[in-house]
Formats: C-alpha cells, structure tokens, sequence
C-alpha cells in the first residue's frame, strides 16, 4: 500500500510503532483495553531500537479472531530500522506469523508518503488470508491517516508542538535520538542496551 499523511515523517514512525494507541484508535481491530499488565523489553541495536511483548491480551479482537490460533502465546515485536522504517511482527506457535513493513519517505517538513508491505505465512489458506486482511488492512491505517492528520492540524493551529511522553513510548526517545544524530552528522546511539518496561494494554 501506498498512503500519504499530512504530518512528518517522525509522528509516522511513533505512531506505527506505538502499541498502545491500538487499543483506542483501533478499538475491537487489533485490540481493545483490558487494562492488563503487560512486560514489554526494550533492545538498542545496531541499526535502530526494538520493543518485544510478554503476555499481551488478545481478546476481543477481530483481526485475531479472524486469522490467529486460538490457542498459545503469540510473539510480538515492534522494531524502528534508521532512519525511516518500521516493523511490526506477530508470530505464533504453530508457525503462523504477520509482518507489517512500513517505509517512510518525505515529500516536504509536512507530508510522508508510506510505503507498506504486509507479509504472512498462513500454510494452505494465504490467499484466504489475503482476501479478508487486505481491506481490512487499508481501513485500518485510514484511521491512523485520520488521527495523524488531524494531529498535525492541531500543531499548525498552536504554532509548535508540545509533546509529553509516558513509560508506554517505549521506543519515541531512540527515535528521536537517531534520526537527530543522523541529521547532525554524528555518531548514532550506541547499541547494547536492554531494559524492561511495565504497562497496561
């Protein structure tokens, strides 16, 4: 798919990176809030920054109904490759697995043009899987066209933007660290760190 979003390339990579916002934007989609514990482990790397999911709650969503087992954990893995691209993989015992690829290019300070790959192992019935999620994908990252949209409205409206971060932006500050030393020219953060991150999905 391609998708243009009126917003830079920067609130492109936090949002598809950001599993939280699931739970609300894409209530009953992906997700809906449960308000359960969930650990989530946090890795720099060499090329970017990676968050992996413990124990994440999938009930009362379609999209897992619709193509997960119902039964086993599932491994999930939110990860940010320098300077522009994103990657969220689902992957579960009995070798079913889902990787969203999303590359951002800009066209100016305002506007991203996104480039995304949906890939899928799904034995004997992927072409089945391709004819329900294909649509439902494209619904889904219209509402994130939506929000970021109107998001970037609202900053143009005020002048600057004024962000505040939780514990639950597990990966905005490598981000922002990266793509920052990147545009300076200088050395990028250094990989090798690792930490856990409690929250509530």
């Amino acid at each position: 798919m391609k998708t243009r979003f009126r917003t830079p390339v920067q609130a492109c990579l936090e949002n598809f990176l950001d599993c939280p916002h699931a739970t609300f934007l894409h209530r009953y989609w992906f997700r809906a809030p449960t308000a359960k514990p969930v650990r989530a482990r946090v890795r720099t790397l060499a090329d970017g920054a990676e968050a992996e999911f413990f124990e994440e709650p999938r009930e009362r969503s379609f999209v897992w109904w619709l193509l997960a087992p119902r039964r086993g954990g599932m491994r999930h893995v939110d990860r940010f490759i320098a300077p522009r691209t994103s990657v969220v993989d689902y992957e579960f015992p009995n070798g079913f697995r889902y990787t969203i690829t999303s590359s951002c290019s800009a066209i100016d300070g305002c506007t991203t043009d996104v480039y995304t790959v949906i890939s899928f192992r799904y034995p004997g019935l992927g072409w089945l899987v391709r004819l329900a999620f294909e649509p439902l994908a494209r619904r889904i990252i219209r509402q994130d066209v939506e929000m970021l949209n109107a998001q970037y409205a609202n900053i143009a409206r005020f002048g600057e933007p004024r962000f505040a971060s939780t514990r639950a932006d597990l990966l905005v500050k490598h981000i922002a660290a990266w793509r920052s030393a990147l545009a300076r020219g200088e050395p990028p953060p250094a990989a090798g760190e690792q930490y856990d991150v409690d929250i509530r999905l």
